[in-house]
């Protein structure tokens, strides 16, 4: 192997401008050998390299690759619906066209289309106020995330700064720099972080802030699916319960290290289990109804009040479920009514607004025809024909406000519901079961013993949130 010639690159590129410029004249490299001890062939390899390095630079730059508008629209396609990598679109192509693309052809098409859509947020804001959602997105490193700004009614991105610390700092800066862009937000929804409640606090005191449904209600869901898998637990022991048993009556020993053998004791455990897994689900759903944009039972449609009762009935009867449970399931209903109890007026911020919507139209539409338009509009983004009606202008805000179709469903009833279901009377062998069917059909217990029935919407069993 042969060895380097111990000269700085100063005395290298001497050596080859020399020779360039000497290029074509005899004896000039034999002489430069002698006179500096580098071989011949050394010598015209660095003269070779210098010559090849002076052609790149001046030579003009390589055309970009012509793309035509289809091509360029199929690959922001496959990036924008299918998600699609580089190698991926590479993949695509050759399986469905029968065409080779390059990565660089792609990489191309993907900055540029990334320098117009930045381009673009840099020059068109909204004109109007909006409604902004907050989120944090992690990866693998846990004391940094990507800070993101979305629009809640357009789903256009405003901000996406990252990987940062999150700290109420960081989404300070973040807010101001939105406010520089002429970013108005008169609402924002956030899930719940501290750091950019705080933010929100210094940099926009006067914006409605309004907590995301869906992480107080998927923490829930947390905590009841501990109580599924402890009934579960439950009832896959009632078959060694009763082979315990029948040890113990057959005069040996139960096996185990704490054996249960009183197969009485445990069915009532279950029973028990079973009652509060369906009262915790059946209330529950009652908060995911209560917590939709418009409310409809037997009363029609639910003003903010009517909508506050019906949540706090709720929560008190999730806390006497809680109070009447066992050790291990006590513990877990009552996470639930605190959580729920503690996000409850973050999350009903949204509803001042409904109301108003519901007053404005009260002029118009009376409180029965709001709650039957409010049954038959279909959900938001389907393909609707405009309405040449003369009120379709005054009932344009239900439109962005009916986010679903809303069932009716029946009022929850403190008066008898409370007391029956944890107190229940001497004559009345009140179950879980039998509770929730009173309260579906607005029928009170001695209603129903004595088979006097009245009318009363009830609800479908798939109206759960």
């Amino acid at each position: 192997m042969g060895q380097p010639h111990p000269s700085t690159p100063d005395q290298r590129e001497r050596y080859a401008t020399h020779l360039l410029a000497h290029q074509g004249q005899y004896g000039v490299v034999s002489a430069l050998s002698r006179a500096t001890g580098i071989s011949r062939p050394t010598l015209y390899a660095w003269r070779a390299r210098a010559q090849q390095a002076i052609h790149h630079a001046f030579s003009p730059p390589p055309a970009p690759p012509s793309v035509c508008p289809s091509l360029e629209r199929q690959v922001l396609t496959l990036l924008t619906a299918a998600h699609a990598s580089s190698r991926g679109m590479q993949t695509c192509f050759e399986t469905f066209t029968l065409q080779g693309i390059s990565l660089a052809t792609i990489t191309a098409i993907l900055h540029e289309a990334e320098q117009r859509a930045l381009a673009w947020f840099e020059t068109h804001v909204p004109p109007s106020v909006r409604a902004l959602a907050f989120d944090e997105i992690y990866a693998n490193a846990r004391d940094a995330a990507s800070l993101n700004v979305v629009d809640c009614h357009g789903g256009a991105v405003w901000g996406c700064e990252g990987p940062l610390p999150v700290d109420s700092d960081t989404w300070t800066l973040l807010l101001w720099e939105l406010e520089a862009r002429q970013v108005r937000c008169g609402r924002v929804v956030l899930d719940g972080g501290k750091a950019m409640l705080a933010a929100c606090r210094q940099a926009l005191p006067e914006v409605v802030v309004q907590h995301d449904q869906w992480h107080v209600l998927h923490a829930c869901s947390k905590h009841q699916a501990r109580l599924t898998r402890h009934l579960t637990t439950l009832e896959g022991k009632t078959r060694v319960v009763a082979r315990q048993a029948a040890r113990v009556a057959a005069g040996q020993k139960p096996k185990g290290r704490n054996p249960q053998t009183d197969v009485a004791e445990h069915g009532a455990a279950v029973t028990q289990a079973r009652r509060v897994v369906g009262d915790v689900r059946y209330l529950m759903q009652e908060v995911h109804c209560l917590l939709d944009v418009v409310v409809l039972d037997g009363r029609g449609l639910l003003d903010a009040l009517q909508r506050q009762g019906e949540l706090e009935a709720a929560l008190a009867l999730l806390g006497e479920v809680g109070t009447s449970s066992a050790g291990g399931l006590q513990s877990e209903v009552q996470q639930i009514g605190r959580r729920l109890t503690d996000s409850l007026p973050g999350l009903l911020t949204f509803v001042e607004g409904v109301e108003q919507v519901q007053q404005g139209l009260r002029c118009v539409l009376p409180c029965e025809q709001q709650a039957l338009l409010s049954t038959t509009l279909p959900p938001v983004g389907a393909n609707t024909p405009k309405s040449t009606s003369p009120i379709s202008s005054s009932t344009s805000p239900v439109l962005s406000i009916v986010k679903a179709r809303p069932i009716p469903r029946p009022p929850l009833r403190p008066g008898f519901g409370w007391g029956v279901f944890v107190r229940p009377e001497p004559s009345h062998a009140v179950t879980a079961t039998r509770w929730r069917a009173w309260c579906m059909l607005g029928l009170h217990p001695k209603e129903a013993d004595n088979g006097q029935q009245r009318p009363s919407e009830t609800r479908s069993p798939g109206s759960a949130a």
